[in-house]
Parts: C-alpha cells; structure tokens; sequence
C-alpha cells in the first residue's frame, strides 16, 4: 500500500477564534486550527544526541532490573522525587551484552538512513504564520478552558494587561531586590518548619523542598500575561503569573500532595469533568432550574488568612497529623 504523504496525517483540529480586525487567508485559519502545540518543523537529532537518548535508555532500563524484585514503597511520591544522578552498576552480562548490541544497531542506523528535516507545512501556510508573526498589531494567544487559539489585536492585549496590573486591590509594584530578600526569607522561614516538624515530613521529601535552593532561576520574579476568555460576554482576560520556577514552587506542590488526598469537599467540584459526570446521574423534576453565577476575579479576591483558617479546619477534621506543618507552609 503506497504510503499517505506526510500532509494527509496532520490534525484536523481547525478550532480556533479570530477576534481582530485582520482578514485572514483560508491558509493562515488552517494553519492556526492545528493548534499552538503542533510542530511546524521536526528537527532531527544529531549522533550525539541520539547516543544520549540511547545511553538515558539503557541507564533506565538498567534501573528496572536492579530493583525489578524489591516491592514498591508506599510511601514514595514520585512528585516528590529529585533525581540523584546514581548510575546502577552493571551486574548482569546477558543484559550488557544485549543492551550493547541494540546501540550499535541503532547507532549503525542511523548512520547508514541520517535522519532530514520534515516539513509539516506547505509554502503558503509558511508565509502566512510569518505574516502573522511580523504584524505587530496582533497577537495569537492560547484561550482559557483551551477552547483553540485566538488570534487578537495587540492594543486589547496592552489594555487588558493594564487593566489588572492597575488594580492596586490585587497587584502593588516591587522591586528586584524586594523580590530578592523575599526568596530568602521563604527558605529561612522552611528551614525552621522542617527542622520543628522533621518528624512529620515523609522520606526524602527535605531534598525535594530544597531542591530549588541553588537555582539562578529561582530569583526570577513571575511572569505576567493574560489569555481571553473568550465564553464570557464581553470577552475579557485572565491574568496568569508563572512563578513554576521561584523559590515557593517545591512548597506548593509538596502541599499539595499532601493536601488532596486527604481533604474532601462534597460543595467543592475538581473541574468541570466532574460536573457533567455529577449531572449525568441527576434527575431533576421538570419545574426545577439550573443556576450558575460566576465570581469576578476569583483568586485574588480570596482572603488569604480565611483560606488559612478553613484549610486548618479541614485538615484537623480528617486528623491529618501534619496539619501544623502544612498550615504554616501554606
């Protein structure tokens, strides 16, 4: 069977909002439809790389066989994991042998066919996302709930981004070094907890918590940007501060782990998946009604010493014995 050309296997998924003034060409809309994630260009690996990739391979593999007949640890979190570096000794010449044979094999592959760039767009759907991309007067954007990518003018994205950073209720200006001294009162403030509450903390979760600790990242203030909510009427934005790589990120997740599986709100859904699994098994009498209502703004409107006090609340409810630890790392 003769093989489909590469453009025959690309998504199909033409979703996406063009909420700007520009006119876009049938090429330009299906080109933005295959989404933000799609890769435009797939660029081979070099030798090296693929060596690397084959050598990470047998270093996994390796791993497996070590510890293939110990049990699995019930107290291991693999989000709490930090990778150690430890290389597994080669104990097992059947496996060497085996493991070197299908590197040379694969690194004589790729020798004898070297992998070519591939080119997932045509010449036209080129020229119209670089047209799009030097038109300094719009932007495309990811949309809130990840209903496709939008495409809006530059001067809604400056107004919008204003807008929010302008509310002194939620935001206030600092400065580099304020946001400096602030990182390092965070890693004073948890090595005291750690240190009062060691006997809570479960195992190797201490390396986990300070694994950002030598980070140069770790300094770097939040990003700031907004995406368009474009299922409310009139669209607005949605502020989104990336701080994934500050100091506190190893705190929320380690709290998090902690935290959810012991909490549970029937009054609180997890997403939205959940409602329609909950409405999809409720039968409603005819005379009853649907109501929603919506909160403007909803995070920075919480009160932070009234989350605490209810996160308190619940955790001593279900006895979670580090209650103390994550009340105060919260």
């Amino acid at each position: 069977m003769a093989r489909k050309p590469i453009l025959d296997l690309l998504p199909r998924n033409l979703e996406f909002h063009n909420l700007s003034h520009v006119t876009l060409t049938p090429a330009q809309s299906r080109t933005l439809g295959l989404g933000l994630k799609f890769r435009s260009t797939l660029r081979p690996p070099t030798a090296r790389v693929f060596d690397n990739q084959i050598q990470d391979f047998c270093h996994s593999v390796r791993l497996h066989h070590k510890f293939a007949d110990q049990p699995d640890d019930p107290d291991f979190n693999p989000k709490l994991y930090v990778k150690t570096g430890w290389n597994p000794p080669r104990e097992d010449p059947d496996l060497e042998e085996n493991l070197h044979k299908i590197r040379q094999e694969l690194l004589e592959n790729f020798n004898q066919n070297p992998p070519r760039w591939t080119n997932n767009l045509t010449f036209e759907e080129w020229r119209g996302l670089r047209e799009l991309k030097e038109n300094p007067m719009v932007r495309v954007l990811a949309t809130d709930k990840n209903l496709g990518p939008a495409l809006v003018s530059t001067e809604w994205v400056e107004q919008e981004t204003l807008k929010h950073l302008n509310d002194t209720k939620s935001y206030k200006k600092v400065m580099k070094d304020d946001w400096t001294l602030r990182r390092q009162k965070v890693i004073e403030t948890r090595e005291k907890l750690v240190n009062s509450y060691s006997s809570f903390l479960p195992p190797n979760s201490l390396k986990f918590l300070r694994s950002l600790d030598d980070s140069p990242r770790s300094v770097d203030p939040a990003k700031f940007y907004i995406i368009p909510k474009i299922h409310k009427s009139p669209i607005a934005g949605r502020p989104i501060a990336a701080s994934h790589s500050y100091i506190t990120r190893p705190i929320s997740i380690f709290v998090d782990e902690l935290v959810k599986p012991t909490i549970t709100m029937p009054t609180v859904l997890r997403d939205s998946s959940e409602l329609i699994q909950c409405l999809e098994k409720l039968v409603l009498p005819t005379n009853w009604l649907l109501v929603t209502a919506d909160v403007s703004s909803l995070y920075p409107n919480i009160d932070t010493k009234k989350a605490i006090i209810a996160l308190d609340l619940l955790l001593r409810e279900a006895k979670v014995a580090q209650t103390p630890l994550l009340v105060q790392l919260a």
